[in-house]
């Protein structure tokens, strides 16, 4: 089997490796089970490379393409009023269609649900291949995108053999924008994302109290993990606030740790102050490695990352919560947000506890859930081994690739999905 894996403004590079780092592991996943793909990261932002050069990505071939810059309607007036970008399209044009019909793929994966692949792919499905999408979150829902960009998204859903929501919130979503009825039912698979193993074995070899000892961090510390772009959604301030209140009650033995940069940055920075947290909150902007990563991990307590969902002035909420499965199968309680698809990566009272973060008492429920698990070993141990059975019985990546492979070896004329 062949895929060929399409990326718009999504896939890592040498510059950035962990920008949306799982379309990468997906692919890593793919080809560790005898496919073979290949990735076409289409970007017209990158700086680091010329309009067309093919590199070897950590073992995956990806074909690194800068075509005219058409994010939006401003951008595509000016795109058709400019000779160069006209010649630029045709160029695009010609290398895709050329490089399809030379090389053979049986399926073409679309990653998250954008408009902009419109523009793309009957250039890339000239061969007649499947074609599978994978809709991730935000990028599901059509109601907050305006008339033109909804109305985009289901031409671009109708001409889909195969639809993967990663969640069961991302599947609703996606059913009131493609208006689902029986006929596209059966075409509609939800495809859980997966935790990468190869990125925990350095960890798991080292331990816990190494791990710690290569951080810095003191065997008696109580420690919280957040890995998370700093942005309103990911719910960091309500952690904090928690965290506040823990220590204004007497219990301070305790460090968190945020791995992640954003707009929120400076204002976090600026809550801890007020808090008066700041000896027990280390601020981390970026990690060179997955071996960093999993070090991380495997030296917290606890992982934490209270998502909600926001409607106003755009909509953006938590697909999935890789981070949240990641962290369970370390073995790490997980305390998330209760909107979105955090409901599937997290299970309350089994793998972790939920909070709803828009209440006034989310901050007092978090910190009672925090005393807990640190008083209560017994409480500690049965959260962490259900994550850990539950993530290695259903959210490895190897799961993922074949819940992906087994609807596309039923041919696209007779496709019948058992669900």
């Amino acid at each position: 089997m062949r895929i060929a894996s399409i990326s718009l403004y999504s896939y890592p590079d040498k510059k950035n490796r962990v920008k949306r780092i799982f379309t990468h592991e997906q692919a890593l996943a793919f080809q560790k089970s005898g496919v073979e793909i290949e990735v076409f990261d289409i970007d017209c932002n990158r700086d680091i490379y010329s309009d067309y050069d093919i590199e070897d990505f950590e073992g995956i071939k990806v074909h690194r393409i800068k075509p005219p810059v058409v994010r939006n309607w401003r951008s595509f007036i000016r795109t058709i009023f400019s000779p160069i970008a006209i010649i630029k399209i045709i160029k695009f044009k010609y290398y895709i269609r050329n490089y399809m019909k030379e090389n053979t793929f049986d399926a073409i994966l679309l990653n998250f649900l954008l408009p902009q692949y419109l523009m793309y792919l009957k250039d890339f499905s000239i061969t007649n291949p499947q074609i599978c999408l994978t809709a991730h979150g935000t990028d599901a829902a059509a109601k907050w995108d305006g008339f033109l960009a909804g109305w985009m998204k289901n031409i671009l859903l109708r001409k889909c053999d195969l639809i993967f929501p990663v969640s069961e919130y991302t599947d609703i979503l996606l059913s009131h924008t493609i208006k689902r009825n029986s006929k596209n039912n059966k075409n509609i698979i939800i495809n859980y994302n997966g935790v990468n193993e190869d990125k925990f074995v350095n960890a798991e070899k080292l331990g816990k109290t190494k791990c710690r000892d290569e951080l810095g961090i003191e065997n008696e510390k109580f420690v919280l993990l957040t890995i998370c772009d700093l942005v309103e959604r990911k719910g960091v301030d309500i952690l904090l606030k928690a965290l506040g209140e823990l220590k204004d009650n007497g219990f301070s033995n305790f460090l968190h740790i945020i791995i992640g940069k954003g707009s929120e940055g400076e204002k976090l920075t600026k809550l801890v102050n007020e808090l008066e947290i700041q000896d027990n909150i280390r601020f981390i902007d970026y990690l060179p490695s997955d071996d960093n990563i999993g070090i991380y991990y495997k030296a917290a307590d606890i992982y934490s990352m209270i998502s909600k969902t926001i409607y106003e002035p755009t909509f953006e909420t938590e697909g999935f919560g890789i981070s949240y499965i990641e962290a369970s199968y370390l073995g790490l309680p997980v305390i998330g947000g209760s909107h979105g698809g955090s409901t599937t990566a997290v299970k309350h009272g089994f793998t972790g506890y939920l909070v709803d973060p828009n209440k006034k008492n989310c901050p007092t429920i978090i910190a009672n859930y925090i005393k807990t698990l640190h008083d209560d070993k017994n409480e500690y141990s049965r959260i962490s081994d259900n994550g850990k059975r539950m993530v290695r019985e259903e959210f490895l990546w190897s799961h993922h690739v074949q819940r992906f492979k087994k609807p596309l070896l039923i041919s696209k004329n007779t496709l019948l999905i058992d669900r």
